[in-house]
């Protein structure tokens, strides 16, 4: 006959053994929630350089790009970035994204030079050590080219923009891996012709269909849009 046996009562099971077996269940769960509270803290380090934006004096429309640089960081990171004027961040520096043309942005005066060979339209994106803080530049001649940079800089992190859609990468880089960006755009006018007098045309848009068509233009790089009536 088979007879049951209480494991807790088993000569291969005394106290001593039962004292070690949990001493060794506890240092392991201590080397798990080590681990565990690793990984989260790496995990937040992975967006540390995408949680502050530092900005000069800025033209409507590189507020309004800087705005959108803000919402989509929030939808990938959880969290809307701060944003920083110069004087605070000189003050307490922090890794940052940090935008503007020279003139306007004391920051960025050093890499002047950057910009010389840029066109009206051109931008500069780079990764730069600034007051010994992790930081990315993004910097042109002019307003226009910021805001061409801004859009640079999402679509370089893996944001895609279409003009029926858009996609968003899983994460952010732990560091702006390529060495630096420069974009020179060859043609001055950028853009499309559509037509009206399509079903699948404007004829059958609403207001915030054309709202959301230009705004997708621009995110995309382009300055163009002529509807053909």
């Amino acid at each position: 006959m088979y007879q049951n046996r209480n494991l807790n009562k088993s000569p291969f099971n005394p106290p001593l053994l039962k004292g070690v077996w949990g001493i060794w269940k506890s240092r392991n769960l201590l080397v798990l929630l080590a681990m565990l509270f690793v990984c989260s803290v790496k995990g937040v380090a992975v967006d540390t350089l995408w949680n502050d934006i530092v900005v000069g004096e800025q033209s409507t429309q590189e507020k309004l790009a800087t705005i959108d640089l803000q919402r989509y960081f929030a939808q990938v990171s959880g969290s809307v970035p701060k944003l920083w004027t110069v004087e605070k961040w000189n003050a307490t520096p922090v890794p940052a994204v940090i935008i503007g043309v020279p003139e306007s942005n004391e920051i960025l005066s050093s890499d002047k030079a950057l910009t010389t060979n840029l066109n009206e339209q051109g931008y500069v994106i780079a990764a730069r050590e600034i007051k010994g803080r992790q930081t990315v530049i993004v910097t042109a001649k002019t307003p226009v080219g910021v805001v061409n940079g801004i859009y640079g800089l999402l679509r370089e992190l893996g944001f895609g923009f279409y003009l029926g859609s858009e996609s968003v990468p899983t994460k952010l880089p732990a560091e702006f891996v390529p060495a630096g960006v420069i974009k020179n755009p060859v043609f001055n006018i950028r853009g499309v012709l559509p037509w009206y007098n399509f079903f699948n045309s404007p004829t059958t848009w609403e207001s915030v269909d054309h709202h959301t068509f230009v705004d997708q233009l621009i995110r995309s790089g382009a300055n163009f849009a002529g509807f053909h009536s």
